[in-house]
């Protein structure tokens, strides 16, 4: 009866501390396709799926303002300003704002909804270009009519009564001296399509396919314009013009400033290299200040791009995070915003709360994988491998096993010097290299037990301890005793999509079948499911000894013995619930909800293995008790006692003084406690544990032996 009423009471307190899941906005940003500005601090920007943002400090932080808009509304590629009106070219047609955003109404009559890639004005006259053709408006929008001009058009710029527009069509771009009744084809010299147009200095530009082309007699010709640009052929994104300055986005370059002799292009975005260079859409420029829109949010410059800086503050992009690791100091997640299919590499020092984009210190970008452990990151990037030691401050580029696509990277549980590289592509008809392992950093691979069945497989899972190594498939479950040099089959009849284990506690979510359990490296196995009522498990993470959090399409389950009772933990929680991936540190324990990002809940790393509740026996003294067992292998138990209520910290250090793990920092009644630390992700050697209160500090020694 006392064991029963113990476990209820442990329930109750660790049930107290944990509240309610946090949301986490992630990282600020949003995919910008365009800009458009009232004066230099009035500057609007729209985005492509999350809507139109408004800053009324030149471009330093932003609200979003979507009342009114549609979805495809909020797919917004023109921006124009025009006598106290807004209007927004549209995924549905032109929105207009009369109270500078706040509101939106769709203004739509006559273009029958089709797509508006560019908005342009000669007086009030304001002429839209569609996938439809050219419409125009003399009333503000209230109705539209068409000009004799049906291509799709990319973009329109109005030069004096000339109309120029850039079509999907053979004459490339066409022109029109009397309002868009007809148009004749002003493209010779041009061999592309025309994506962006305007006029700097008695000259016309061009932005194509291939570059910049420049025309001095009102578009009757063109030349190539290009000098100082690499690759010189570039796609050319958008224009900023203020009339002193005029940039230009390079697709692949970055952003570039027309010398002042106005001879040749100098690329000035150039601390951000290949990786946000592809991302780049739109700019916009007043005076010294720059903006560059990239799919991942907007960069500043107050020097005219000689420097940059983040811009993000209150941009709130649809960001999905692809993929996401965690290290005591350190989160890194992988993320793509709302319509591009770029992948972003972020980092957070604060446990999620801020972010900062690192994805400039890359040099390959589609990222297919992350794994990181202690100052060690690893990427698995189409076409190659990327390792940092630095907490991805700088990148090298490490040997890759033969087939380098589809890289899922595993760092080992047990030594961070060991990683894993699984490779599931069929090409061809032909299966390519399953599964590699590295002892030395990726320098160097070997090819493990080539006999498993991981091709085509909806998903990988590996993990390890010690010279056991486990991997599930939707198909079949698998385990090594020799480091992978040979696997076993243990299922055949089943498959597994997560593993985490803990001390000797193996956990196991079968494929569509509920949770299973070993304590015997991988030899038995027993269901552990009471309580779990959804049996769909996509996702486990064992914390420590017998604590475990299993992610369901219902939502987060957890239980504190080992699966023999689990518990829902929903509570904060939005409407969707499906749990895609678990990760966690020392403080927190994150989720990544489909559809929704990452939650934060308040890590259990320090319930009470035994306390007094009645206020009966309590010690006399402070006491710091020797770990048990010593040496251990790789969980052990670390016992204090209080004799009075007070603040306490109970942290591990390694050998240098550096901080392992932080297992208490809390406000504790008097009472006796015992912890466990569990050391499967240390190496072995002497490591010291420290109990510090306001009134007593003690320091132990203790030995992990692996």
């Amino acid at each position: 009866m006392k064991k029963i009423l113990f476990i209820f009471i442990s329930f109750i307190l660790i049930g107290a501390l944990h509240s309610q899941w946090e949301h986490l906005t992630g990282p600020q940003g949003a995919n910008i396709q365009s800009f458009g500005f009232k004066n230099q601090s009035v500057i609007y920007a729209g985005s492509n799926g999350t809507g139109f943002f408004r800053s009324n400090d030149g471009g330093q932080s932003w609200k979003q303002t979507n009342a009114g808009l549609t979805e495809n509304g909020k797919f917004i590629y023109s921006i124009l300003y025009l006598n106290g009106n807004i209007y927004a070219g549209t995924a549905e047609g032109v929105f207009r704002s009369s109270d500078n955003g706040n509101t939106w109404q769709n203004f739509n009559a006559g273009i029958s909804d089709y797509t508006v890639n560019s908005l342009a004005n000669s007086g009030t006259k304001i002429y839209a270009g569609t996938t439809n053709g050219v419409y125009y408006t003399t009333n503000s929008g209230v109705t539209w009519n068409a000009t004799a001009n049906t291509d799709a058009v990319y973009c329109l710029y109005i030069d004096g009564s000339a109309i120029y527009a850039g079509t999907y069509s053979s004459e490339f771009l066409v022109k029109s001296n009397d309002g868009g009744a007809s148009w004749a084809a002003s493209s010779n010299g041009l061999i592309s399509y025309v994506y962006r147009f305007t006029k700097f200095k008695n000259k016309l530009y061009a932005g194509t396919a291939w570059g910049v082309y420049t025309s001095t007699d009102n578009g009757a010709s063109w030349n190539i314009f290009n000098t100082g640009v690499t690759p010189a052929d570039a796609y050319v994104k958008d224009f900023g013009n203020n009339g002193t300055n005029l940039y230009a986005i390079f697709y692949g370059a970055g952003v570039f400033r027309l010398s002042g002799a106005g001879t040749e292009w100098i690329k000035v975005l150039s601390q951000i290299p290949y990786t946000l260079n592809t991302g780049l859409s739109a700019l916009c420029c007043d005076n010294n200040i720059v903006l560059a829109g990239l799919t991942a949010g907007i960069y500043r410059s107050e020097d005219k791009g000689a420097s940059w800086a983040e811009a993000n503050q209150g941009l709130t992009g649809d960001l999905s995070p692809a993929m996401f690791s965690v290290t005591n100091s350190k989160m890194y997640l992988i993320g793509e915003f709302t319509g591009n299919g770029d992948d972003w590499l972020y980092s957070s020092d604060d446990d999620g709360s801020s972010w900062s984009n690192i994805s400039m210190n890359l040099v390959n970008h589609a990222i297919n994988s992350l794994d990181a452990s202690g100052q060690k990151v690893y990427l698995g990037c189409a076409g190659a491998i990327l390792y940092s030691s630095n907490s991805a401050r700088t990148w090298m580029q490490v040997d890759t096993p033969l087939y380098k696509y589809n890289n899922i990277i595993t760092i080992s549980k047990t030594n961070n010097n060991i990683i894993y590289h699984l490779q599931t592509w069929h090409h061809h008809g032909k299966n390519l290299r399953g599964l590699s392992k590295s002892t030395d950093n990726g320098l160097t691979w070997w090819e493990i037990d080539s006999t498993i069945d991981i091709f085509n497989s909806d998903f990988v899972t590996l993990t390890d301890k010690n010279n056991f190594i486990y991997l599930g498939t939707n198909k079949y479950f698998y385990r090594s005793s020799d480091g992978g040099t040979s696997f076993t089959l243990l299922s055949d009849t089943f498959g597994v999509n997560s593993i985490s284990i803990s001390g000797n506690n193996i956990y196991a979510s079968k494929y569509g079948g509920g949770v299973i359990k070993s304590k015997n490296n991988g030899n038995t196995w027993q269901s552990i499911n009471t309580g779990l009522t959804d049996s769909v498990v996509n996702c486990l993470s064992a914390i420590y000894g017998d604590y475990v959090y299993a992610g369901t399409g219902t939502g987060m389950y957890w239980t504190t013995d080992g699966g023999s009772h689990w518990k829902k933990l929903n509570g904060g929680l939005g409407a969707n619930k499906n749990v895609l991936a678990i990760i966690q540190n020392d403080s927190y324990v994150y989720c990544n909800i489909e559809g929704a990002g990452l939650y934060r809940h308040e890590q259990v790393m320090d319930a009470p293995v035994a306390i007094n509740p009645q206020g009966k026996n309590i010690p006399n003294v402070f006491s710091l008790k020797q770990n048990y067992p010593n040496p251990f292998n790789p969980v052990t138990k670390i016992g204090f006692d209080l004799p009075k209520d007070g603040n306490v910290k109970l942290v591990v250090y390694d050998l240098l003084g550096r901080e392992v793990s932080m297992l208490v920092n809390s406000f504790k009644k008097a009472g006796t406690y015992s912890y466990e630390f569990d050391g499967n992700k240390l190496s072995s050697g002497v490591y010291f544990y420290k109990l510090v209160t306001p009134e007593f500090t003690d320091i132990k020694r203790m030995v992990l032996v692996k």
